[in-house]
């Protein structure tokens, strides 16, 4: 959980660097931390959307690779413990 959390706060530290310096903001004027503020949660929803258009698209997949071994396997999952005595 610490990686995770260290990650996710490396990347908002990252990104909030990228929108000041292309911007040219200086985050001592009051004008500049709202445009700051504005564009950062801009970015956060964007990024939102994007994650849950990803994890649709990918939950959507077949996962399962195709192979006859495969198939053998999954009609054994369904049995249950006396039919796969038989």
């Amino acid at each position: 959980m610490v990686k995770i959390s260290t990650v996710a706060l490396l990347i908002v530290l990252v990104v909030s660097l990228m929108i000041i310096t292309s911007n040219g903001l200086h985050l001592g004027e009051g004008e500049d931390r709202v445009t700051f503020a504005k564009m950062f949660g801009k970015w956060a929803i964007q990024a939102g959307k994007n994650t849950k258009n990803l994890v649709g698209q990918a939950i959507h997949q077949d996962w399962i690779p195709d192979s006859e071994k495969n198939k053998s396997d999954n009609k054994d999952i369904n049995k249950t413990d006396t039919e796969k005595k038989d």
